[in-house]
């Protein structure tokens, strides 16, 4: 039986990616290979290329699996197969480059058939939370990105086949589904359906046993009144909106080409806050992008007060080729962009805690994930506004919805205590939503 390994860098569509090789592989009889048998036949190393470190992490991947493995087919594909497929090629033991649109081939080359493979998943492997794809590509043009040019332009999928795979994802004993694109509020506006989203969410939200949707990141342009109500109506919809914001200065912004400004943003965040006093808004925040000054870094870490953020993504600016901004340089220098970073992190980091600490006191509903690597007593799990619940372990099972007691907060989480037993299992989900 021929054996197979995958190893995924970067997002959640290119988990989602992976997720639908695996179910191909399957489905040819092939096994996903294990600690049982440590030498597989094939090698998947599925790729992110959005800055210099996540495709030098490709890298060392990909010679990671020729090196231990030198008798395994080893085939790279994703986002650095398409921007630097002759780089990747050249490792040595590398047997195949397939870009995104490639991946298709992954089946065919090792099943021998023409067509076939999956077309959609219906299970998500070790995860208590389902990631589906809806959308594919991006048609903005953000001056630093380079994911257009490896992802391609916006393409929605079928709104039939979204919420088949979702019902199947549910019957195979999923109770969260997270809609993830690369373009997340793009979805159906290439095919001239602005409200596409909105629809699709309340269709999800008529499966039976779907107890939680949530979205992955989306646009500041793309959160509309329409769907900040659907998210305040208590429905399976969490109550958490991950909107990048990059900076919280308005020059950088135009430099970024992000198509809104600061002054926007904010009403944005008030408009939500207004409607949904605890909703979780996370967020990604760029630092030392060209041109960026200490004025600059003010304007953003008063935002990130501003907007008091549950959790932020704080990273540092990487030229990529091809990218409006290439021509730029990389003018600010690393140490500039560390202390930079710290900065924004710190308020960052003391607007989470004040988030947090909202939450001591009160009971919550936690999706128990699995139990902590450090202390086998304790389970954690993910709140409806995606905190982090450590729970006493005994009696708890991966996979079931709980209600829990907020006790105290943590660096990264709270501590909670369990009541009234446990509501549902996977299988068991609230249905009746």
């Amino acid at each position: 039986m021929t054996t197979f390994t995958i190893a995924t860098l970067g997002c959640k569509v290119n988990q989602y990616d992976s997720q639908l090789i695996r179910e191909s592989l399957l489905s040819l009889g092939c096994r996903e290979s294990g600690r049982a048998n440590p030498h597989p036949d094939i090698c998947i190393v599925n790729t992110c290329g959005v800055t210099q470190a996540s495709e030098a992490k490709s890298r060392r991947a990909a010679q990671r699996a020729c090196r231990e493995h030198p008798h395994a087919v080893v085939i790279v594909t994703g986002c650095c197969a398409e921007l630097s497929a002759a780089a990747f090629a050249a490792i040595p033991g590398v047997r195949h480059v397939l870009g995104n649109d490639m991946k298709r081939r992954i089946y065919q080359i090792i099943g021998g058939a023409r067509e076939g493979g999956a077309h959609s998943i219906c299970g998500f492997s070790q995860h208590t939370r389902a990631f589906l794809k809806i959308q594919d590509g991006c048609d903005s043009r953000c001056s630093y990105c380079i994911v257009p040019l490896a992802r391609g332009r916006s393409r929605s999928r079928a709104r039939s086949e979204i919420i088949d795979e979702a019902t199947a994802l549910v019957s195979s004993g999923h109770v969260e589904i997270v809609l993830c694109g690369i373009h997340l509020g793009g979805y159906g506006k290439d095919r001239g359906e602005p409200r596409a989203l909105v629809q699709l969410i309340r269709d999800c939200m008529g499966i039976n046993g779907l107890a939680r949707i949530r979205l992955s990141s989306i646009e500041p342009e793309c959160v509309g009144e329409e769907l900040v109500e659907l998210v305040a109506s208590g429905g399976a919809l969490c109550p958490h909106l991950h909107i990048p914001l990059q900076s919280g200065d308005d020059r950088m912004l135009r430099a970024m080409n992000r198509g809104y400004h600061s002054a926007g943003y904010r009403r944005l965040i008030q408009g939500i806050r207004a409607r949904i006093p605890d909703a979780s808004i996370t967020t990604d925040i760029m630092v030392g992008f060209p041109g960026e000054d200490d004025e600059a870094i003010h304007n953003t870490v008063a935002m990130v007060k501003h907007a008091a953020f549950s959790r932020a993504h704080i990273f540092s600016y990487s030229p990529r080729p091809g990218t409006a901004a290439w021509k730029l340089g990389d003018p600010v220098l690393p140490e500039i962009k560390d202390r930079r970073r710290a900065l924004v992190g710190a308020a960052a980091d003391e607007m989470a805690a004040e988030y947090r600490k909202r939450f001591i006191g009160r009971n919550v509903e936690v999706l128990v994930q699995g139990r902590c690597k450090t202390d086998a007593r304790l389970a954690y799990g993910l709140t409806r506004e995606y905190l982090r619940v450590y729970l006493d372990g005994e009696g708890v099972q991966k996979g079931q919805i709980c209600r829990a007691h907020i006790e105290g907060a943590l660096n990264d989480g709270v501590k909670g205590r369990v009541v009234h037993g446990f509501s549902k299992t996977l299988r068991e989900a609230e249905g009746s939503r």
